[in-house]
Formats: structure tokens, C-alpha cells, sequence
């Protein structure tokens, strides 16, 4: 990882892998601070990351590599087991 300053009035953006019921919880708190943002969600079970993106208005992923190497974060929530 590299030293990063996010740019004062950019919101951090937020990655969050694990789309199951707790999701919805990250979602909501995430919506309540304005200084972030949800730019994507990863979930090994294509229906959930998919219901969840769609939702969200984020992309969607089932690869945790692919999602982080595709849209750019500043911070990754991990809500799995």
C-alpha cells in the first residue's frame, strides 16, 4: 500500500466485500457520513453481489481481485464471516 492523502472535499470511496444481511447495515451507515462513498461491492454469490450493486448503484463483483483492481478505493469493508 501506498502513502495516500485524500484531497480535502473528496469523499473517501468504500469497497465492501460481503453482501449478505449485515450488508445492508454498512450501507446504511456509509449513507449517513457524508465524507463517504460506495464505489463498489464484491460477494462470492453472484445473485447477492448483484442485488446489492444494482441497489447501491455501484458495480458489482465476485472477485475481490478484480473489484479492487477495477474501481479505484480508499478503504475496503470486509462483512464476512
Amino acid at each position: 500500500m501506498t502513502d495516500m492523502i485524500i484531497p480535502a472535499g473528496q469523499p473517501i470511496r468504500v469497497a465492501l466485500v460481503g453482501c449478505g444481511r449485515i450488508s445492508r447495515n454498512h450501507f446504511d451507515a456509509i449513507a449517513k457520513i457524508p465524507d463517504l462513498q460506495l464505489v463498489s461491492v464484491c460477494d462470492i454469490v453472484p445473485e447477492r453481489a448483484e442485488e446489492a450493486g444494482t441497489a447501491a448503484g455501484v458495480p458489482w463483483f465476485t472477485s475481490l481481485e478484480r473489484m479492487l483492481a477495477d474501481v479505484p478505493s480508499d478503504a475496503v469493508i470486509i462483512a464476512t464471516p
